[in-house]
């Protein structure tokens, strides 16, 4: 009961930029989901004083699908490296955030 539409920015590094450009534009409703690690655990902080009135959100997982070291450093995502959805017992807060993410744009 929900249509996203999902693009990577390339790098956590890259969120201020298209947050900016999205407001710059007129969005007035944003939502944007930020994987786990030290970097964008800092970068969800400053997102969220910058852009207060878009919905910013950081779930449990390095990833949304799993990344071997051959060409990443391993990652552990909701989403195998296939794509597909993993178990239940997997998927930690993956439905909490997309409930988060439906009242939002409700």
């Amino acid at each position: 009961d929900i249509h996203l539409f999902g693009y990577g920015v390339r790098g956590c590094n890259n969120f201020k930029m298209a947050l900016t450009m999205a407001k710059d534009l007129g969005f007035e409703k944003v939502g944007i989901i930020l994987d786990k690690g030290v970097n964008e655990d800092s970068i969800l902080i400053e997102l969220t004083s910058l852009f207060s009135n878009y919905n910013i959100i950081q779930w449990d997982k390095s990833d949304i699908r799993d990344k071997t070291e051959i060409t990443y450093k391993p990652k552990d995502g909701y989403f195998d490296q296939d794509g597909n959805k993993k178990s239940i017992e997997f998927l930690n807060d993956y439905e909490e955030k997309l409930i988060a993410v439906k009242k939002y744009f409700r």
